[in-house]
């Protein structure tokens, strides 16, 4: 229900304890990571530019590097870097712990992997080595890793039992 899911970004609970079983208690408890849009790439980043859909001219966002195959460029990289940012930032807001998972891909994305990565790259670094005036850090993760950061945190979880 997304008016469920609206609240819980207004209090920060897309993150929680599931906790399965009310007779079995604790022993069937599961971290419950709610994706706050969807599971594919924020708009906007899906650097295969059509290939996914077989489109000839293709049909995805601007890239960021000059060189052929990608497409992220020195003269939109801060503007697409600044672009993310807010990104990050607005789905921050939504969570307790200041680690935000923001998934690149979707369905039968990567068949062009080289432009893909080479884009992500590019934004990484260019993020990274303007962190400051930015506000964010990026960096690839995997699932694991995010969960460990978060559960680094220390943060103290509702307990749903649904």
């Amino acid at each position: 229900d997304y008016r469920l899911k609206d609240l819980w970004k207004e209090t920060k609970e897309l993150e929680f304890v599931w906790r399965g079983s009310k007779s079995l208690g604790e022993s069937t408890q599961i971290f419950t990571h709610i994706l706050d849009s969807h599971y594919c790439t924020p708009s906007g980043f899906d650097w295969e530019h059509g290939v996914s859909q077989n489109l000839p001219k293709g049909d995805g966002p601007p890239v960021i590097i000059t060189d052929p195959p990608s497409y992220v460029t020195s003269s939109n990289v801060h503007a697409r870097a600044v672009e993310f940012a807010h990104v990050a930032k607005t789905r921050a807001a939504w969570f307790k712990t200041p680690n935000v998972l923001i998934p690149f891909g979707c369905d039968f994305n990567f068949q062009n992997a080289l432009m893909k990565y080479k884009n992500m790259d590019k934004l990484i670094e260019y993020i990274n080595n303007n962190s400051e005036e930015l506000g964010i850090r990026a960096q690839y993760s995997t699932l694991s890793d995010y969960f460990d950061a978060v559960k680094q945190t220390n943060q103290t979880w509702t307990v749903r039992d649904f």
